[in-house]
């Protein structure tokens, strides 16, 4: 989902980095080696605007 948003709104990991803790956390979340915790899930929704919903399908 995250690299759908990140497409959909032109962005690249680079505008990200600043929620995360370091680059290898956000490259593993993004390589799917790493899931997406509530507090990053929290931060990224603040960050796009978004629902933190969005991270969590049901």
């Amino acid at each position: 989902m995250l690299k759908f948003i990140l497409e959909e709104r032109n962005l690249q990991k680079q505008d990200l980095l600043s929620i995360f803790a370091s680059k290898s956390t956000l490259d593993d979340i993004l390589d799917g080696q790493q899931d997406l915790t509530p507090i990053y899930s929290q931060k990224l929704a603040n960050f796009l605007n978004i629902s933190p919903d969005l991270f969590f399908p049901s």
